[in-house]
């Protein structure tokens, strides 16, 4: 269950703008780079909103009563102080 609901939103971290010049690079040259730190924050806003759904599937997870889970909050948190190289 835990890929499932992260899986089905990973393409919406992915399916970013790449340039035309990314682009041309890419196929005139074979490489490309692209600077994932702008995309940091997209990934953070992703992993929260999967957390918050699995959050509320977890006494269906369990098989347990959702009274159960009324505190409980799952979280997974991305590292987002990446330094850009040069």
């Amino acid at each position: 269950m835990l890929f499932s609901v992260f899986s089905q939103n990973w393409q919406r971290f992915i399916r970013s703008k790449i340039s035309d010049q990314q682009i041309r690079e890419l196929v005139d040259d074979g490489t490309t780079q692209i600077d994932i730190t702008k995309h940091a924050q997209k990934a953070k806003n992703i992993l929260a909103q999967d957390c918050h759904r699995y959050t509320q599937e977890l006494p269906k997870i369990f098989a347990s009563n959702s009274k159960y889970f009324k505190e409980i909050q799952f979280q997974i948190e991305l590292e987002t102080d990446l330094k850009s190289t040069p």
